[in-house]
Parts: C-alpha cells; sequence; structure tokens
C-alpha cells in the first residue's frame, strides 16, 4: 500500500478543523432577527434612538478617511472620538463588531443596508449637510479644467438634465443601471481621472464595469469638451494625493472644502449638498429559528449578492488574472534583477559593491507600499507607465532586494575548495558557475528562495492603492456593493490559498528534483555502470619505477618565483625543473609555501615575480591559454573537494566530456575501468557524502587521472585522513608512481616520500633548502636545517600527568607515527604497551600529584626499524624496574629488548629500545 504523503494529513486536518468550526452553526436553535418587526413601510431597519443619545462623553464614531467629517463630528459632538476606515464597508464592519458606536453614511444606502446589515439602522435626523465638487490638480491646466468643469454642471443644471441624472441614479431599482451613450472625440487629448469606485450610486462597479453618476457626468463632460477620460480606481485617501502630485487630472468624487485642500488643489462650485446621517446598531425584535436553516439560507443569500448578482464572480477572475500576472512579472524580473544585484554585490570593485549593498539597504527597510506610492506618484509620474506596470515594477524591486541576498548566501553556502577544484581541472569561470556553483547554490537557497516567491504573490494584495484591480480589490469592490464581509474575505483567502498551496508544491517539488539524493542519473551511464563488475582487490606488487625517459627540456621549468600575501612571503624565491617521469616529494615544516608553490604551479595564484614554463611556454606569456594547461595538470587536494551534487561516476566524467569533450558512454567506461584499479566500482552511483575520507581521497586521484594529465601535483592528500585510512591512499599513488606518471607531492608521510620518489625537496623560508634523492636527503643531509628537521620527524614526545592525560588522544598520536613512518605494528604495539603498563601503571603511581613523565620514542630504519625511548621525571631514587608490579614490569621488559635505569641530581631515567623480532 502506498504511503499516504505529509500533503494528504494537512488537507485531512483542514477539513476535521473545517467540521469541528461549522459543527455549531448547524446543532441546535438561534435567536435571529425578525424581518417583519421594527422596520418601516419600506422593509428598512429603524431605530428610536435620536442624534442627543450620542452626545455622551468618549462615543465613537467611524468616519471615511477622504471626507472632512471629523470636523463635523467633533463640531457636533465635540466630546466624541473618530476612527477612520477607506470604505464604507469596513466603517459598517467596524460599527457591527463594537469598534465604534455609529458610523457616518448616505441615506442612498438604506435599502442595501437593510439587506445585509439587518441589526442596523438609521437615525432619521440628517446630523449635517456638506457641500462637495470635483477636483483638479493644481497646474495651468488643472485651472482649466476647472472652469470648464464648472460651465459644463452650470448648463446641466439649468437645462434640467443634472436633475434627470440624479433621479435616474438615486432611484432604489436604477433600471439595471445603465450608462448614457457618449462619443469622444479626443480633440484635446486623454484626461486622467481618479476616482474611488466604491461609492453606490455615485461611483461603483457593476461586474467588472466601472459606473454610477460621477462617471456619467465625468463621460459627458468629456464627449462636450473633446476630452477622452481614462480612469482609475484607487483607495479615498490616495485620491487626492494622487492629484496634488499631478498624476491625475480630475477626481471625480465628493471632495469637500477646506482652506487646507484648495491651498493644494481646485475644486470645482459645489456639485450637490449631500445629507449624512448617523448609522447605529438597533436592538431588533428576535424569534427562536433552526440554526441549521438559518446557515444554510445565510449562505444561499450570501452566494447569490456575493458571487450571482450582476456577475460579480467575473470581477474576482479578472483580479485572480491580474494577481498571476503581476506575480509571475514580479517572480521572473525579480529574479534576473536580484541575480545582477547579487553579482554586483560579490564583485571587488568597492564601488560597484556599495551600490549593491546601497540598493538592498534602501528597497529592504522600505515598505512596499510606500515604494508603491512614491514610484507611482513621484518617480515614474510622468512615464506614461499604466498602473499595472508600475506595481509589477515595483514587487520586482521589492522582490530583487531580498532575492540578491537569498541568492548571494547559497553562493557564499558553495565551499571554496569546489570553486578551486573545478579551476584546477581546466573549467573557465562561466563553466565553474554553471556546472559547479550553481547546482549546489540552488540547494542551498531553494527553501528560502521560495519562502520569498509565496510572499511575493501575497504582496501583490496592496496593488489596489493605484487602482489595479487584483484579487484583494476585487474583493473590495464586492464588499462596497453588498457590505458583505465574510463570503468575498473568505473566497479571496481560499484562493490566495490554493494559489500558494500550489506554488508550494511546485517548489517543493522542484527543490526535490535538484537534491543530489533525490536527483536521478542519466539511463545510459547507470546501465554502463552495471555493465562492470565491482573489483575491490587493492593487493598488488610495490612498484617499480620504470628508468626515465632522457629528456631535452624539464616539462616544468620554474625560475625565481615569489609570491606575497600582504606582509607575508610564504614563497621568497623559489627556482627548480621538473621532467617527466619524476616523482618529487616536498617536504618541510608547515607554513614554509610547499602549498603555496603547488598553486602558483596551477595558476590558482598569481605569482609576484618569476616565471613558469610549461613544455616550453612562458605560461605567465600574453595570450597563453592557462585553462588549456590546467588540462594537462591534474591536482589532488588535502579536502578531496569533490564535487558534492555529483554521483562518483558523475564526478570522474564532467571535466572529460566538458573539457575533453568525450563521448559519455567512452568517459564513462574509462571512468569505470580506473574505479575498479582502485576497488571502488560498487560505488560509482554513489554520492561523495557516502564514502568514507580515504575513498573520497582515491575518487578526487583518479578524477585527475581520468583527464590523462601529465603531471599530477599533490597537496597533502592524506593530512585529512584517519590514521587507518592513510594507507589506502598511499597505495594508490604508489601505483600510479610505479606506472611512470609524473608527480609533484606534498606529505608529510617521510616513509612514503623516501619510498616512492626519485627526487625530494626540503623548502623552509620561503625557497627550496636543499634538493636531492631520497637517500641523500632523509640519510645524509648536507645542510643543518635539513639535518634537524629529519630528526626531528622522527620523534615522538608526550608529556603523562595525573590530570588532564587523555589516553586516547596519546595512543592515536602514537598510531600515527607508526604510519607515517611505516613501523611494524609489532612495535608500535610495544610502545602502546610501555606507555600503559609502565608509564601509568608503574611509575605515575609513584609521583606527586603535580608531577608528570617526559616520554620520548625516537624511530631508526636501521636493522630492519627500531625505537628507543627514554623515561624522565623528578623523583626519589627508586629504581621502578626492581619495585613496580611484577605484571606489569613482565609486559614491560617482553616489549623492550633493553632496559636501564639512572638517578642524578633528582631525575629519574629510563632508557630502552624497542625492536620488531620477538
Amino acid at each position: 500500500m502506498k504511503k499516504k504523503t505529509s500533503g494528504f494529513y494537512e488537507i485531512l486536518l483542514a477539513v476535521i478543523i473545517v467540521l469541528l468550526l461549522l459543527l455549531p452553526h448547524l446543532i441546535g436553535t438561534v435567536s435571529v432577527i425578525d424581518e417583519t418587526e421594527g422596520v418601516d413601510e419600506n422593509g428598512c431597519p429603524v431605530t428610536s434612538m435620536t442624534l442627543k443619545d450620542l452626545e455622551a462623553s468618549g462615543t465613537r464614531f467611524g468616519s471615511l478617511t477622504i471626507h472632512e467629517w471629523e470636523t463635523e463630528i467633533l463640531k457636533r459632538f465635540p466630546e466624541g472620538k473618530v476612527h477612520f476606515y477607506n470604505s464604507l464597508s469596513n466603517s459598517y464592519a467596524a460599527l457591527e463588531a463594537g469598534e465604534v458606536d455609529a458610523a457616518v453614511g448616505f441615506i442612498d444606502e438604506r435599502q442595501t443596508l437593510a439587506t445585509t446589515h439587518p441589526h442596523l439602522a438609521f437615525i432619521e435626523e440628517p446630523f449635517t449637510v456638506v457641500d462637495f465638487g470635483f477636483a483638479t490638480q493644481k497646474s495651468e491646466k488643472g485651472k482649466i479644467l476647472c472652469k470648464e468643469l464648472n460651465r459644463y454642471l452650470t448648463d446641466l443644471k439649468k437645462s434640467g438634465e443634472y436633475d434627470a441624472l440624479r433621479q435616474k441614479w438615486e432611484d432604489p431599482g436604477r433600471a439595471g443601471d445603465v450608462m448614457g451613450e457618449y462619443s469622444f472625440s479626443g480633440e484635446k487629448g486623454k484626461l486622467r481621472v481618479v476616482t474611488g469606485g466604491l461609492w453606490t450610486p455615485m461611483t461603483y462597479y457593476q461586474g467588472e464595469t466601472l459606473t454610477g453618476e460621477f462617471i456619467e457626468i465625468i463621460n459627458g463632460f468629456c464627449a462636450a469638451e473633446g476630452y477622452i477620460p481614462q480612469y482609475e480606481t484607487v483607495d479615498f485617501s490616495a485620491e487626492l494625493t494622487g492629484l496634488a502630485s499631478g498624476t491625475y487630472d480630475i477626481c471625480a468624487d465628493s471632495v469637500t472644502y477646506s482652506e487646507e485642500r484648495l491651498a493644494s488643489i481646485y475644486i470645482t462650485d459645489p456639485l450637490m449638498a449631500d445629507e449624512y446621517y448617523m448609522i447605529v446598531r438597533r436592538e431588533p425584535v428576535l424569534k427562536q429559528v433552526s440554526k441549521a436553516s438559518v446557515f444554510l439560507k445565510n449562505i444561499s443569500d450570501s452566494i447569490r449578492r456575493t458571487f450571482v448578482t450582476e456577475d460579480r464572480y467575473k470581477v474576482l477572475l479578472s483580479g485572480l488574472r491580474v494577481t498571476i500576472l503581476l506575480s509571475l512579472i514580479a517572480g521572473v524580473l525579480g529574479t534576473a534583477l536580484g541575480g545582477l544585484i547579487c553579482f554586483l554585490r560579490t564583485r571587488r570593485n568597492p564601488y560597484v559593491s556599495a551600490f549593491a549593498s546601497l540598493y538592498i539597504r534602501i528597497f529592504q527597510a522600505l515598505p512596499v507600499v510606500v515604494l508603491l506610492l512614491v514610484l507611482n506618484y513621484i518617480v515614474l509620474r510622468k512615464s506614461g507607465l499604466g498602473a499595472f506596470w508600475i506595481c509589477a515594477i515595483t514587487f520586482s524591486i521589492e522582490f530583487s532586494a531580498y532575492c540578491s541576498e537569498i541568492f548571494r548566501s547559497g553562493i557564499e553556502a558553495v565551499p571554496p575548495g569546489q570553486i578551486k577544484a573545478a579551476t584546477a581541472l581546466g573549467f573557465g569561470k562561466l563553466q565553474t558557475f554553471q556546472k559547479v556553483i550553481w547546482p549546489q547554490a540552488l540547494v542551498h537557497f531553494l527553501p528560502s528562495y521560495s519562502g520569498q516567491v509565496i510572499a511575493t504573490v501575497k504582496m501583490t494584495a496592496v496593488a489596489g492603492y493605484i487602482s489595479v484591480i487584483d484579487l484583494t480589490k476585487a474583493s473590495d469592490i464586492i464588499r462596497s456593493r453588498t457590505y458583505e464581509a465574510f463570503f468575498p474575505l473568505f473566497l479571496t483567502s481560499l484562493i490566495y490559498f490554493i494559489l500558494c498551496s500550489l506554488l508550494t508544491w511546485l517548489l517543493r517539488f522542484l527543490s526535490k528534483k535538484v537534491h543530489p539524493e533525490q536527483r536521478s542519473v542519466k539511463k545510459e551511464i547507470v546501465e554502463t555502470v552495471r555493465a562492470f563488475k565491482p573489483d575491490a582487490n587493492m593487493e598488488h606488487e610495490q612498484p617499480v619505477s620504470p628508468e626515465k625517459e632522457e629528456a631535452e627540456e624539464p616539462l616544468i621549468r620554474i625560475e625565481h618565483l615569489r609570491k606575497s600575501f600582504g606582509d607575508v612571503t610564504p614563497v621568497k624565491d623559489v627556482s627548480c625543473d621538473i621532467f617527466k617521469q619524476d616523482v618529487i616529494s616536498v617536504i618541510g615544516p608547515s607554513g614554509t609555501g610547499k602549498s603555496t608553490l603547488l598553486n602558483l604551479v596551477n595558476h590558482l595564484e598569481q605569482a609576484d615575480e618569476g616565471r613558469i614554463l610549461f613544455e616550453g611556454q612562458d605560461t605567465f606569456g600574453k595570450g597563453y591559454n592557462v585553462n588549456q594547461m590546467r588540462e594537462q595538470i591534474g591536482m589532488v587536494f588535502q579536502s578531496f573537494n569533490l564535487f558534492s551534487h555529483l554521483t562518483v561516476i558523475e564526478n570522474l566524467m564532467l571535466a572529460q566530456t566538458l573539457l575533453l569533450k568525450r563521448d559519455r558512454i567512452e568517459a564513462c567506461e574509462k571512468s569505470m575501468e580506473l574505479l575498479q584499479m582502485v576497488g571502488l566500482a560498487d560505488k560509482a552511483l554513489s554520492l561523495p557524502a557516502q564514502l568514507s575520507g580515504g575513498q573520497q581521497q582515491r575518487v578526487a586521484i583518479i578524477r585527475a587521472v581520468a583527464m590523462d594529465p601529465k603531471i599530477i601535483l599533490f597537496d597533502e592528500p592524506t593530512s585529512a585522513l584517519d590514521p587507518t585510512m592513510v594507507q589506502e591512499v598511499l597505495s594508490v599513488i604508489k601505483k600510479l608512481a610505479g606506472e611512470g606518471l609524473t608527480m609533484l607531492i606534498v606529505t608529510h608521510e617521510m616513509h612514503f616520500a623516501r619510498d616512492v620518489s626519485n627526487r625530494v625537496f626540503f623548502m623552509d623560508e620561503g625557497i627550496i633548502y636543499e634538493e636531492g634523492t631520497p637517500e641523500e636527503i632523509f640519510n645524509a643531509p648536507k645542510k643543518d636545517k635539513t639535518r634537524q628537521f629529519i630528526n626531528r620527524l622522527q620523534v615522538l614526545e608526550m608529556m603523562i600527568g595525573k590530570a588532564g592525560f587523555d589516553t586516547a588522544e596519546q595512543f592515536a598520536r602514537i598510531e600515527q607515527f607508526g604510519l607515517r613512518h611505516m613501523i611494524s605494528r609489532r612495535i608500535v604495539n610495544r610502545m602502546l604497551t610501555v606507555v600503559e603498563e609502565f608509564c601509568i601503571q608503574v611509575i605515575l603511581p609513584m609521583l606527586d600529584r603535580d608531577s608528570e613523565i617526559r616520554l620520548v620514542f625516537e624511530y631508526s630504519d636501521e636493522d630492519g626499524g627500531s625505537v628507543d625511548m627514554e623515561v624522565m621525571y623528578a623523583g626519589r631514587d627508586q629504581n621502578p624496574l626492581e619495585t613496580g608490579d611484577a605484571l606489569c614490569m613482565a609486559l614491560t621488559r617482553h616489549a623492550c629488548q633493553t632496559l636501564n635505569w639512572e638517578y642524578q641530581d633528582g631525575v629519574c631515567r629510563i632508557k630502552g629500545r624497542l625492536v620488531h623480532s620477538s
């Protein structure tokens, strides 16, 4: 049976929650308003309250933001408090919820309000009468328009057409809300007309069409004066702002008069004097009915009013289309722009990087609504772009500011070694980004990117601020017609939920597809891999290096190379020749420029002075193709640097197919042969993370070999490995050396360097201090520093005390010491016996709490290999060889060929020798 996904349980839980929420609405009875009681002859609710009842101190009033109602309210009710709302529907919802005690309304809405909010009622007495008119911008053009409007409105009133229009639109039936027919010549150009679109019957939407008394008046004016009207609907609070900024030419809404407004805009002569009424909650007559019947009836009525009447569902569908388009455009443009800003942010040029950082900080700090208004009313005011494209630009900029940082965090999460490895293989910058950086960065940033995409979809909800009818604005338009909040908002929320859920599923699917553990390998590669049988046999005879071919010129010639990093100069003056089939080990103390030298040879670092010749050509010369040279110089790093997003076989094939243009099958077969050679054919389809350190390093070695290089550079290939894994890597390198491959190896494995090399470089203080054969360097070094270094490497020293001594750590040091010098297992075991049985069990109990034992092991490869031991401590003149525990001393004497004790000046010394023979 197929296992259920998490998505299934999320849906199941949502269904259960919805059912639990609905259950209380379906069981039992409820008190509802008796619509036949407490209403007038027109069916409208009535109340016995008067305006005097609202004069109490602290009475809360709901008012529209754009209107000067605050002044009128406080003039009539000086003890009251005013709360502002962007639309009448929000104001009525606040009154219904008890946020305010009364709300200002228009008597024209009485019938509609009776249907949607039967428990709200008009106080019969108007609380004020206010004159209002249309407004134009404060400019020469606005001044002319204001005069033309005044003349047109005067003529309209004189002819009686204005009264006919008012009667037509204020009739509750409104004859289907039919607009008059008008023809626009456009002789004087276009007029940008802004209106609220939320005030029935003055300016509102019938379905998807803007209509109303004010709209017909403006249409008539434009037809008479030779203009073409272009309407935009915005929130009341933004209408006059846009007009004052010059974004719009006319505001077709109820603009009341004040000195402050008249200073920034022109207002026509009073169009009408409108009466404003107070709406309050009433105590209706109730009756008991079934909850289920009320619930189902309310559902049915709400659905009909919200979606069916006037085909209002089309408004939502149109808004959904706009939301999807804005989201897509913002996603595409924002991603592209974010990528560009990320690129600039990571440049070394401080000015370019600072510009990108400033861009990010500004647009991350600005709220999206503020940015939208700034672009619409200030920056792009005269651009000629429509509101839709201004929204798209705003959301793209906002998205890009966050995207750029998401991309940067993903790219910076890719280990630098991955880039270094790709460069060493010969990849160019673009190839490295496409094949190595981007696939890995994608895994890191895709979850954060997905969240930002969802946030951008929801961000589009503010598009209505500048007259774009998106999904949220469409819901507002419907609420302005029905004064009902639940269904428009519920359906809008549901659509957003479905849209974001689909996007989440799509992006989650994409995340799985790009994840290394989920990504599928090409079928032809899988079939080729499975055609090979794994061969884990790593045993092979010790290789013998073939005789060197005589060469007229070195493969690589280094002349007076110098490299500094600030005040540090790891490579001061290096000159040497590397011939074909040379196996050169580079040894020396840490920090003396060994790894830097390898990086300079492969141009992973740029030299300050000197030059490098590869096959006789100056690699620093103008026009020299460094990437082609890198294809012929393999490199193996101490930290492996396998491409973590690719399987083992893909790691081996990538450079072959991309750089050498080998056929995919040919590259796969060659890679499998190499994997068989190192005993890892069965790991071909594994990811690097699924391999041990030794296995990863073996893969890294044959990745370099797969390119058929002329030389391989090894940068401490065993330093990052567990001691138990060192040998398996060294055996692979020995095998390659035996096959005549030219190698330059930086290593601390002295026994290995002696066995595998034909030349050894000892580096110190940034120069090749001494050069010679392994016998010359290890057995008879000519210079003091070389001699001191060799002697020091063959000595292991440790301090053993009662407090803070880590036995496991010191045992690991002994194991590492034995592996480094290829000391036999028997001698290593005897060294461990000396520490545990003699030092810890016999000597340590004889000492004071703060005293310590100094133990020194010195290895010599003479006579088949031996280790000299010396134990020193401050104590009494007491011979532990005679007084120690019998069993412990028996094991110690068995481990040591010789054992001598001496005491002088308060210091005890025990010397011995550990040999391989029994």
